[in-house]
């Protein structure tokens, strides 16, 4: 029987929240004004150079209007810039500025620290099993979405 309450979906959805409320808590303490979402932006961009919109869709399970929302606020900060493709002129490739670059040094120790707080008291082992648990049932989801596309 389906328990809402007790749901992988709605579990999986407030630890993502609960993350990001306590990035933005700990960022702003810092004086950066950055959700949980647009620090998740920051991050892929700087492991992940010269990545495009439609990219970065598809990576963070979001839509593009969504994306592109995120993308607006991080250039308008300052952070993100923007570049036409060589090789397709209706794509961007995104990429940190300086700025963006000293923001995810600044912020990825805070980042660090939260998640190794959130799990101090799981064993490795445990942790791992969850993670690696958690990425099969994502792809199984994932086979299942594009079956029905």
């Amino acid at each position: 029987m389906y328990v809402f309450k007790d749901s992988l979906g709605r579990i999986a959805g407030e630890l993502s929240r609960n993350i990001g409320k306590v990035l933005e808590v700990e960022f702003k303490k810092m004086g950066h004004f950055l959700s949980g979402r647009e620090w998740g932006i920051i991050s892929y961009l700087f492991n992940n150079k010269g990545m495009n919109q439609n990219s970065l869709c598809e990576v963070t399970g979001s839509d593009k209007v969504s994306v592109k929302r995120l993308i607006d606020g991080l250039e308008s900060k300052k952070l993100v810039c923007r570049k036409v493709s060589p090789v397709d002129r209706r794509h961007y490739i995104l990429s940190l500025t300086k700025k963006g670059d000293s923001v995810y040094d600044d912020l990825s120790p805070i980042a660090a620290r939260i998640i190794a707080m959130s799990s101090s008291d799981i064993h490795d082992v445990e942790l791992q099993l969850a993670i690696k648990t958690l990425k099969r049932i994502n792809q199984n989801l994932k086979r299942m979405v594009e079956q029905t596309d």
